[in-house]
């Protein structure tokens, strides 16, 4: 499979609509954010996941621990300081709440993210405005595939 950037984009698009579930991994059933990265990159063949991995990685609270978050993320995943569509966003929603992320899908006069969220209850595609508060990227990961094929094309 061809692990490009707009890949990635439309598998994430596929889950459009799915309902959100906390710590849900199904299209039937519900995602939460986090789950709807990793089943996007398990569809995708960008990471292989076992059952017990994925109960294992599902065990957080309402709100995650933000260290657990990112040591995720670093594991399948690098840090990359230049964002490209394809890459998953660190999103803050407010001081303390810094354990969300989405796919990144547009980047334009805003970068537009898909993400699970609870207020719709629902997987959507929308803009991060960069001069809120409230909601703000802080960083950005690209899956270790997908920067590697982006090297050599």
């Amino acid at each position: 499979m061809k692990f490009d950037k707009f890949a990635v984009v439309a598998e994430a698009r596929k889950w459009l609509g799915t309902p959100f579930r906390h710590q849900g991994r199904s299209r039937e059933h519900g995602v939460d954010c986090i789950g709807l990265i990793m089943q996007v990159a398990v569809d995708m063949g960008l990471v292989s996941i076992s059952e017990l991995e994925f109960k294992r990685m599902s065990r957080y609270k309402t709100i995650p621990d933000i260290d657990r978050l990112i040591a995720g993320l670093n594991r399948y995943m690098i840090e990359v300081p230049d964002v490209q569509v394809g890459d998953v966003a660190h999103i803050s929603w407010g001081p303390g709440a810094d354990y969300h992320v989405g796919f990144v899908s547009r980047v334009e006069e805003h970068v537009h993210v898909i993400h699970a969220c609870a207020d719709p209850g629902r997987v959507i595609e929308s803009a991060v405005p960069e001069d809120k508060d409230w909601m703000r990227i802080i960083s950005y990961y690209r899956f270790k595939e997908v920067n590697s094929w982006l090297q050599h094309y």
